[in-house]
């Protein structure tokens, strides 16, 4: 074969002017120390571009074999004796650390977007992943120095969340009842957990709360299911609006409202690892008769507020708002009483004081998971119904 490039180049010229319109191009790709057998036409002439980055050897006389170099994009012609003339487009890429390539191809099995090609020296990564691959991937990069990382962050599906809510006003001398092991060293709001493993404990608090029910010493003030966007705040209001008269600058008489009754907001965001953190406010406010202002009743509120992580179906209960109710009655004897002297001997007097506390139960799951306990929850429900049918008629035949 001719190798010398000066030959090539006149025979280059002459052939693309003559025959442009025979022309092949092939692309061929190769890592540095990779070698590949090529067939090529019996006879013909091969001439390199740069043979820094390739070395290619004739072996029989219709087969070459290149071998790649150092990283670089380089070409070489193949011209057959009919004058056919074929060019070679070799790119030679940088040899990649074996586990590197095995860490980086168990991405792209979970991370659709993620794409992976060559760059001279640089393996170079590009499209989306998640924020956990995403941290996987700046990792990778601290190590190999020839890992160039041009992937972005995913923004994550703002997935649904169901929040299932119960306010319940239970009596002070009661609260234990519900089976769980307050704080009691703390001030201010309390926290109890209960998630899906713990289903009997759940079941447990909702009969418990139920037999209160029916005792008279404890009722359900509130029970909304709200739904909304992870992010997004969910709010819900039980009760009315009082009318307070303010006087305006130019003295005339406004009226403005105060609401007052039950009012919920709660604000669930769905972290990257499936938990879900909270921000509830609760809110319960009466009227209050015995303090007023020109006729209007003040408002006696009960706040809470708490900052909390569960995972999706875990169950939190808030306490620790208390009120404290309390006053006198008398009994008389109509008549007798009011006789002096004697008349307090017809007169009982008997003081009433009545403690209760207030308890936020709040159920966070998202409206996936939601579906999938249904699901299942309709899959054993059928099994169920099955295995009861297959044993009646087992229990005909015999």
């Amino acid at each position: 074969m001719m190798r010398r490039v000066l030959f090539a180049a006149i025979l280059f010229c002459c052939v693309t002017n003559t025959m442009a319109n025979e022309l092949l191009q092939r692309e061929l790709s190769l890592t540095v120390g990779e070698s590949r057998v090529l067939t090529m036409t019996s006879g013909a002439d091969i001439t390199v571009v740069d043979s820094t980055l390739i070395n290619v050897v004739a072996i029989t006389s219709n087969r070459l074999l290149v071998r790649a170099l150092k990283p670089g994009t380089t070409a070489f012609f193949s011209a057959a004796p009919n004058h056919a003339l074929t060019r070679w487009q070799v790119t030679i890429n940088a040899a990649v650390a074996p586990q590197l390539t095995q860490q980086i191809n168990a991405l792209r099995q979970s991370e659709q977007h993620l794409a992976v090609k060559n760059q001279g020296e640089l393996l170079v990564l590009t499209g989306q992943v998640s924020a956990a691959a995403m941290a996987v991937i700046e990792s990778l990069e601290k190590r190999y120095p020839t890992l160039l990382n041009k992937a972005s962050v995913l923004a994550p599906e703002r997935q649904m969340i169901e929040l299932n809510v119960q306010i319940i006003e239970v009596k002070r001398q009661q609260i234990d009842a519900l089976g769980v092991q307050w704080q009691r060293i703390i001030n201010g709001p309390l926290i109890a957990f209960g998630g899906q493993s713990s289903a009997g404990w759940q079941g447990q608090i909702d009969s418990q709360i139920q037999l209160m029910q029916e005792r008279g010493v404890a009722k359900i003030l509130a029970n909304p299911v709200l739904t909304t966007q992870s992010g997004e705040k969910a709010g819900f209001l039980a009760g009315g609006e009082v009318p307070i008269p303010q006087i305006a600058e130019d003295g005339r008489t406004d009226v403005s409202y105060k609401p007052y009754g039950i009012s919920l907001e709660i604000k669930p965001q769905l972290t990257p690892q499936g938990q879900i953190v909270s921000t509830i406010n609760a809110e319960v406010s009466n009227l209050d008769p015995a303090v007023s202002v020109a006729g209007v009743p003040g408002l006696l509120t009960r706040k809470s507020q708490a900052v909390v992580t569960s995972e999706s179906g875990e169950r939190v209960m808030l306490s620790g708002l208390l009120s404290d109710d309390h006053g006198d009655t008398d009994e008389r004897v109509p008549g007798l009483a009011d006789i002096p002297a004697v008349g307090a001997a017809f007169t009982m007097r008997q003081q009433r004081r009545q403690q209760t506390e207030l308890l936020v139960m709040v159920t966070a799951i998202t409206v996936k998971d939601r579906q999938q306990q249904q699901q299942r929850l309709t899959t054993l429900t059928a099994e169920r119904s099955q295995w009861q049918n297959d044993a009646t008629c087992t229990g005909m035949e015999e």
